[in-house]
């Protein structure tokens, strides 16, 4: 099917597509206009595909075999391969291109969000929110990546402790990757 196609097959195949909806709805209704979110569909596919992008490198990162039923993207490449009868390593494959694929969804979101009729004096400022929104997942998937994916607990107040993945909790710890990056870098290791 090629990237291309991929693409548009994993964001078609299923999910619930909530965060679209949310920012549809959201602005409607604080637009207070019902023809208001025709300007917003082109940022509300976006999010769908920055959303895409996360899952489909969260399965690499993960080696997940299945996402909502299906073969992950870099199962369905690895398989392409060996149907094809390509020489080399069809895994290698799977994920060379699952990662492209990730990228080319990421690269649409960005050409999908500045296509937009957002009101030039807005513009600047709902980009920023779009790239703070993007340096986040990204965030979450490399405190994932740090914590190996291992469950920490959440103690409630009730005193229970609810297993929970450290990604989850981006914005609920103090420090970033992008502080763990620095720190490595000037030899502060964790």
């Amino acid at each position: 099917a090629g990237l291309f196609g991929e693409l548009r097959d994993f964001v078609s195949s299923g999910g619930k597509r909530l965060r679209p909806q949310f920012a549809w709805w959201g602005f409607r209704v604080a637009a207070g206009d019902p023809e208001a979110g025709t300007t917003l569909l082109p940022v509300a596919a976006a999010i769908e595909l920055v959303h895409a992008c996360a899952l489909i490198h969260d399965d690499v990162m993960d080696a997940s075999p299945l996402r909502r039923g299906r073969p992950t993207v870099h199962e369905v490449f690895k398989a392409a391969h060996l149907e094809a009868g390509w020489t080399g390593d069809a895994a290698h494959f799977g994920v060379s291109a699952a990662i492209m694929l990730g990228d080319l969804a990421l690269v649409a979101a960005d050409d999908l969000f500045t296509r937009a009729r957002v009101e030039a004096s807005r513009a600047a400022a709902a980009f920023a929110e779009f790239t703070r929104m993007r340096i986040e997942v990204v965030e979450g998937q490399f405190l994932d990546l740090v914590d190996g994916g291992r469950a920490v607990g959440v103690r409630l107040g009730d005193g229970t402790v609810v297993p929970v993945k450290i990604r989850s909790m981006v914005g609920l710890v103090p420090v970033t990757a992008l502080t763990v990056i620095h720190d490595h870098q000037v030899g502060n290791r964790p």
